[in-house]
Order: structure tokens, then sequence, then C-alpha cells
């Protein structure tokens, strides 16, 4: 009973850990970013690619601020308004809570195969790709279903305590450069991405770390 759960606990902490590399892979991309923003805005394809990059710029922590201009409909302007801003504020916050929480994983992961049993390690690679192929067909059954924009929806609710994400896509530049389509296809290639760190680790357990181990014991 013990073994199981250990694995099961180790699978989630490998799964979640596996989906914030996935999620900091695309994020932190400005070439995927600025490939798949919308580009139906007044804005010319250099700020465009600027904008993009001071976000990403941004939510890794590289730099303070993103108040910065840029031309918008023939006009010398700061690309974010104020509450654009201070809604980038709050997603920072969650992206940095994330990349601590990355760390925190990869310890707890550490400790338990090192400190308890090598072996753990072996059945958790193998137990988290069922609670990921698991997680991610529910997920992909709602997008499919079109409920993708509820579950948009009560993310925001849930992530954040205030309305500061509820832009107006008439004044705010934000929500035109990263509409809901963006988020579905950054959604999709997270997953898609996701499934195949999984499947790497898979092989990589099975026919370099399962030897090794062997051999050590």
């Amino acid at each position: 009973m013990n073994k199981i759960i250990i694995n099961t606990f180790l699978a989630i902490c490998i799964s979640i850990l596996l989906l914030i590399i996935s999620v900091q892979f695309f994020s932190f991309n400005t070439s995927y970013l600025y490939n798949h923003i919308n580009k139906d805005v007044s804005v010319n394809n250099e700020d465009l690619y600027t904008s993009v990059s001071k976000i990403s710029d941004y939510l890794q922590n590289e730099i303070d601020n993103i108040s910065f201009q840029i031309t918008y409909k023939d006009k010398n302007v700061f690309a974010f308004n104020k509450k654009e801003i201070k809604h980038m504020e709050d997603v920072k916050k969650i992206y940095l809570l994330m990349n601590k929480f990355k760390y925190f994983l990869i310890t707890i992961i550490f400790l338990i195969v090192v400190i308890i049993r090598k072996k753990y390690l072996i059945n958790s690679v193998y137990y988290s790709i069922f609670i990921s192929f698991f997680t991610l067909i529910i997920l992909f059954i709602n997008i499919l279903k079109g409920n993708f924009n509820n579950i948009f929806l009560k993310f925001h609710e849930l992530a954040f305590n205030n309305d500061l994400w509820i832009l107006n896509p008439k004044t705010d530049l934000l929500i035109n450069l990263v509409p809901l389509d963006f988020f579905i296809k950054i959604t999709f290639h997270i997953a898609i991405f996701f499934i195949f760190l999984e499947i790497t680790i898979i092989v990589v357990s099975f026919f370099l770390i399962k030897p090794l181990i062997k051999n050590f014991n």
C-alpha cells in the first residue's frame, strides 16, 4: 500500500513538473508567441515583436515592467494601459510562484528517489503517463465540446481576486494580441509537448535509468 501511495504521489509530482516546464517553454518563447498572436491590429511587425518579447521577458522576471511605447494607429503611445499592466503584474506573480513550485517539485522528487528508493522513479514515470493522458483526454473532450471558454473563465476567476483580466477589445491592445483563439492554440501545443516529454522520460527511464539502477543495486 505504501508503495502505491509513494508511486502515485511521485507520479503526480512528475506530471505537474513536466506541465510547468511545458507552459514555460511556450510562454517564454518569443518566436512562438510572435507567430501565434493576432496580427490583425494597427501595429507594425517590429512593434508586435517588441511587445511579445517584452511580455516574455517580463514573465521570466528579466525586466521589471512592461511600460514601453509603440506606434499604434499612427500614434506614439504606451503599448499597455494601467489596467493591462496591473493585470500582467498579477500574471507575473503566478509565473514566479509556478517557477518556485517547479524547483520545489524537483527537490521532492530527488529526495524521494535518492533517500527512499531509486526504483520508485521507474514505476512513478509509468504512473505519470497514465495520469497525464487521463487529464488531457478530459481537457480535449471539453475543448471539442466547446467548453474551453467556460474553463478559461473559471480559471481566471480562481486565479485572480480582481476583474483586471476582463479587458476591452476596443481599448486594450493585450486582448487583441492574445484573444481566446490564441489560448486554445497554445493549450493544444502545451498538451502535445507535455505528452512528448512524458514519452521521452519513459523511453529514457526504460533504456538508461532502469539498467543503471539494476546494476547499482
